[in-house]
């Protein structure tokens, strides 16, 4: 039994999950009661992003052993591994109170509360593990994290450091060094440290993604918004949607007084514009500097597969909008605000480019085939009443990103 168990860890540990799985399942079916044989096979199937084997085989092992720890805390990984983030806490609870003096446990709960962006709870987890054993690499690196969201950059780096310190070979500590020179604004540096992170750890999602967003924020302008999706990203979502709304009412208010007020319409207009500008400009800002990074010769190949397929839909969309309001300016039509109709495309476009798995992809991607079917229609076919839905259809698929998977 042992001995199976010893060679499906060597198979994981170099990353051969469908060999691991084989011979798991010979485990499996000489002693179908063993709760290690469930656990790893639930890695080996969270690895291969069947997430819902994953889970049923946690789920068996914590049935077989209810009072083992170690089967908890597979229990939270696998859920975090499945986008299950509130149902991963009470299984990494549970590995705390069976096995208080571990300090992974604690880790693992530390990660839980910073995928919750619980930034207080993810600190004091982290350092509840830290006083257990002051080295441990994955609650000095959540630490850095909930300190950075706190606030206390200063006292992440330290964090990072330290963490740097015990294991300069650990990808994660390089990567989450890069991150916090992002948020520092040290997007050059932040490069250097997301390229050692992937020199050690090529298969880090994190430290690439990192990467990319580096190479874009060497731009002045992305570098701005970058900052204000790093700020974004530190608050809780509620309260993202809740200065969302907040923003839209105030627009509504602003439209009011200039209607109401003639003196003040102009000013209004103006306020107004910004607010479209500020939107549309953070709205497509990802897919369209992952466009120039298509150019680039670092970035190219630091974007993934479904990053350059959505720069490259934006562009084509781009190209058409450009396309259509050069050929309004030949025609003597400098309206402003007419012009603004063929740009509020990109909103359904980003959101198409978003979604996913399939199926979400697909409804969004024929819902923005009908906003263009609309538009055109109104623009060109003289079906004027067609501008009012096509408007609507562009402003709530701004809506539809928190509403559609935006993960397999």
């Amino acid at each position: 039994m042992s001995e199976h168990l010893q060679r499906a860890q060597l198979l994981i540990d170099q990353g051969r999950y469908d060999d691991a799985c084989k011979v798991l399942m010979v485990a499996l079916a000489e002693t179908p009661d063993h709760p290690d044989v469930h656990l790893l096979l639930a890695f080996c199937m969270s690895e291969k992003d069947d997430h819902a084997k994953a889970i049923e085989h946690a789920e068996s092992a914590i049935a077989r052993q209810p009072e083992y720890a170690y089967a908890h805390y597979a229990y939270a990984s696998v859920l975090l591994g499945a986008g299950k983030q509130r149902q991963a806490l009470a299984p990494a609870m549970e590995s705390v109170r069976l096995e208080t003096d571990n300090p992974t446990n604690h880790g693992i709960v530390a990660v839980v509360h910073m995928m919750l962006r619980n930034w207080r709870e993810a600190c004091e987890a982290a350092e509840a593990g830290l006083r257990l054993d002051p080295q441990n690499g994955g609650c000095l690196n959540v630490r850095a994290i909930a300190l950075r969201s706190l606030g206390l950059t200063d006292e992440s780096g330290l964090s990072i450091d330290s963490a740097l310190s015990r294991d300069p070979e650990d990808s994660w500590s390089h990567a989450n060094k890069g991150w916090n020179e992002l948020h520092t604004g040290e997007a050059h540096s932040a490069v250097d440290s997301f390229k050692e992170a992937l020199r050690l750890d090529p298969n880090s999602e994190w430290a690439r993604a990192g990467l990319v967003e580096a190479l874009k924020a060497r731009n002045p302008v992305y570098a701005c918004i970058l900052r204000y999706f790093l700020w974004m990203s530190k608050l809780k979502p509620r309260v993202q949607i809740g200065l969302i709304i907040g923003a839209v009412v105030g627009v509504q208010l602003i439209m009011y007084i200039s209607q109401a007020v003639p003196a003040l319409a102009l000013v209004g207009q103006i306020l107004v514009f910004i607010y479209i500008l500020f939107v549309l400009t953070s709205w497509c800002a990802v897919p369209f500097f992952n466009l120039l990074l298509r150019f680039h010769h670092e970035g190219r190949h630091a974007l993934n597969g479904r990053e350059r397929r959505s720069a490259t839909c934006l562009g084509i969309v781009l190209l058409l909008i450009i396309t259509m309001d050069l050929f309004f300016i030949s025609q003597g039509v400098f309206d402003l605000w007419f012009l603004l109709f063929p740009v509020l495309l990109v909103f359904p476009t980003v959101t198409a480019c978003r979604a996913r798995p399939i199926g979400p992809k697909v409804l969004t991607t024929l819902y923005t085939l009908a906003a263009s079917v609309l538009l055109i229609g109104a623009l060109f076919g003289g079906r004027v009443d067609w501008l009012n839905p096509y408007i609507w259809m562009c402003v709530l698929s701004t809506w539809f990103v928190n509403l559609v998977p935006t993960h397999d």
